[in-house]
């Protein structure tokens, strides 16, 4: 800075040291939130819903702000910022702010109060590719007709509700302030989140999609006396395994081979240097045993001219959970699988002179995982003690530990038979 003294002291003759001191403070401004990709530094009009609480944020110049406002009719502010708006549908008035340590100085911003038009959140591009066991949190973005942006902050005003197509996928929750959002995968799928008003308007949509990098995909439903064999998808330099509960599983630290223990639900996890992986796990005991109507016959005979006649029938079982009633039928084209359920299936025969019966699993010699029932119809010429229906008896269980459960089913019986003479 030049410094120009007045003329009566311009002389050669006269020196002097003059020095001034100079104060630079920082321009105020005030987070209103600006224009959509917008620059948020600037004092744009400050907008606020009708009926909300808010705390002004202003740049920091390292003097005590005191606001006030002359608009006590639409809204109230107290000293140290904090905005109230009244149940107002529209209105616009001034705060000023003054710096105590600048006396005379005083800042005005212009509010303007405004319904909500739009709501939005942001990053939902990240939501396509969730991983079990990870969080998104994410603000949500309000905006004016126009496109200007509300403060972020509100103590009071924003009415939302969230919800979820599938909760078993996801959960979703909004915090306590209604302007952020918070995301939880609870399993393997895909979910949709809706946003909703006060008015229970649809908002805003977004699609979440959940998969894991732990093998078999999670949840993993087991048979109680099964094993599974966890492994990730990708490689990772030395990945260690551990159990949430080894009461229900124990799994082996460096292979991921996990056997069950006892019934109930468990966190599987993985860690290495890079990474932490998780696995829900659950747990259960065979609670219901049914007949597969969709690929077994619905009639039996032993005539073999008969339409419906075969030399050997082929019963298909579901098995279905205690708690749940998921299918954890063992099948052939899972031979391979990662999930070994080693379940204990049997059948036989009630009426041996027309149909014997046995499981596929007790006539195979590596006893194979399988819930079929093959039946053999048999000669018997002598239709007296014929019966109309077909008894079979399954058990369906474990070894280790050792339980079992029974069920008989009947099937509708076409005997043969001969017309002597």
């Amino acid at each position: 800075m030049k410094i120009k003294f007045a003329e009566p002291y311009h002389s050669k003759e006269l020196k002097m040291n003059s020095k001034a001191k100079i104060k630079v403070i920082p321009r105020l401004y005030f987070k209103t939130g600006g224009l959509y990709n917008g620059d948020t530094k600037e004092s744009y009009p400050y907008f606020l819903p009708p009926n909300s609480i808010h705390r002004i944020e202003a740049s920091s110049t390292g003097t005590k702000l005191e606001y006030s406002t002359n608009q006590n009719q639409l809204f109230t502010i107290t000293k140290d910022g904090e905005v109230t708006v009244k149940e107002v549908q529209f209105g616009s008035g001034t705060i000023a702010v003054q710096e105590q340590k600048m006396e005379g100085q005083t800042v005005e911003i212009f509010l303007k109060i405004e319904d909500i038009f739009s709501w939005r959140v942001e990053k939902t591009h990240e939501l396509l590719s969730m991983s079990l066991m990870s969080v998104f949190e994410t603000p949500i973005i309000f905006q004016t007709q126009l496109g200007y942006l509300y403060p972020r902050k509100f103590q009071k005003g924003v009415d939302l509700t969230v919800e979820c197509s599938h909760p078993q996928t996801v959960s979703a929750d909004l915090n306590l302030l209604n302007n952020t959002l918070t995301i939880k995968p609870q399993g393997i799928g895909s979910s949709t989140i809706i946003l909703k008003d006060s008015q229970q308007r649809v908002v805003d949509v977004a699609l979440v999609v959940v998969s894991s990098k732990i093998e078999p995909p999670s949840p993993i439903h087991v048979h109680l006396g099964g094993t599974v064999q966890f492994k990730v998808t990708q490689e990772h330099s030395s990945p260690r395994w551990f159990s949430e509960d080894p009461s229900i599983i124990k799994i082996s630290e460096a292979t991921g081979l996990a056997k069950t223990v006892k019934e109930g639900q468990t966190n599987i996890f993985m860690n290495d240097s890079l990474v932490s992986l998780a696995s829900m796990a659950k747990v259960s005991k065979i609670g219901e045993i049914q007949v597969d109507s969709s690929i077994s016959p619905s009639i039996l005979t032993n005539y073999d001219s008969h339409k419906d006649y075969s030399s050997t029938y082929q019963i298909q079982f579901q098995l279905l959970s205690h708690h749940q009633s998921v299918d954890i039928t063992p099948h052939q084209s899972n031979s391979n699988s990662l999930i070994k359920h080693n379940i204990v299936f049997k059948c036989r025969s009630l009426n041996e002179k027309w149909i014997k019966a046995a499981s596929e699993q007790e006539e195979s010699k590596n006893q194979k995982e399988s819930a079929i029932c093959n039946l053999y119809p048999q000669k018997n010429d002598h239709p007296d003690d014929a019966p109309s229906k077909i008894k079979i008896e399954v058990i369906a269980g474990s070894n280790n530990p050792k339980y079992s459960i029974k069920r008989i089913f009947e099937f509708e019986f076409v005997p043969s038979f001969t017309i002597v003479n």
